[in-house]
């Protein structure tokens, strides 16, 4: 997906290229410029990827972003919680090997009185 924004993910749907994937790198390092709910919605990731300096000044990944992934049930992973993440593949399984830790939790729901 690289810097892929929304209006890129648009035309990826419109020209039928939004096929599902097993495992998606998510665009534009997790931003609320990317990742429409349209495009995940169609992709179905089970696990998601994005690539972002922790404590980065851009805010990213944005949780808004979180949430739409785990919205349609992925496994996330981040190299500013995870450090370096492999993906090792036989062709028909994989396996998601961070440097540390696990899948990212998204951000819970504010809850107002």
């Amino acid at each position: 997906m690289g810097d892929a924004d929304k209006a890129a993910e648009v035309n990826m749907i419109a020209a039928g290229l939004a096929v599902p994937a097993t495992i998606l790198k998510v665009g534009h390092h997790g931003s609320e410029t990317a990742s429409s709910p349209a495009f995940l919605a169609l992709v179905k990731p089970a696990t998601a990827i994005y690539s972002a300096g922790m404590g980065n000044s851009f805010g990213h990944p944005k949780a808004i972003t979180l949430a739409d992934l785990a919205a349609v049930g992925a496994r996330i992973f981040g190299t500013d919680v995870n450090g370096t993440v492999l993906v090792s593949t036989d062709s028909q399984t994989y396996q998601v090997l961070p440097a540390r830790g696990g899948p990212r939790l998204p951000p819970l729901p504010t809850i107002t009185p």
